[in-house]
């Protein structure tokens, strides 16, 4: 199916809009590294609250991919008068929230470092960001099928 053109123009948006989230998520891990070049023994900023993020970051990071699941069916649900500008938008606005979504971990994963100094945890928590961002980044076959067959996924 060919995707018409205000639609593949939303898709190449979403697409590019993904990639510069992507971008920035790259930097998480420059910072930390930066951080370990200069000082070694780096321990947080407050060591004493890192256990508490850190239970939150693998809480999310359990509920996570049902909490993205649910957005997006609330958010791509389809209506009777639902042209195709409609859900070109809708797709769009799944899309960047998907992302961000997918990205928190890894912005808490680096919080957790910052505070408590734990950087194999952000490395952890980065590796599920990506995950995540690899299974919901966009895809111009899901858009077809949203609007050829009217398939929410």
């Amino acid at each position: 199916m060919e995707m018409q053109g205000e639609l593949q123009e939303a898709y190449e948006r979403s697409v590019s809009t993904s990639w510069a989230m992507v971008a920035a998520l790259v930097l998480c891990p420059i910072m930390v590294e930066i951080v370990r070049m200069y000082d070694v023994s780096f321990t947080g900023f407050a060591p004493q609250s890192a256990g508490r993020i850190r239970d939150f970051v693998y809480g999310l990071a359990i509920i996570l991919p049902l909490c993205i699941r649910s957005i997006r069916k609330a958010i791509l649900k389809r209506n009777k008068s639902s042209d195709l500008r409609t859900l070109a938008r809708k797709m769009r606005t799944a899309t960047a929230i998907t992302i961000l979504a997918a990205e928190l971990p890894a912005l808490l994963g680096l919080l957790m470092f910052l505070l408590g100094g734990v950087y194999r945890e952000f490395y952890i928590a980065l590796a599920f960001s990506l995950l995540v961002l690899f299974v919901y980044f966009p895809r111009q076959y899901h858009w077809e099928m949203l609007i050829g067959k009217g398939v929410i996924f």
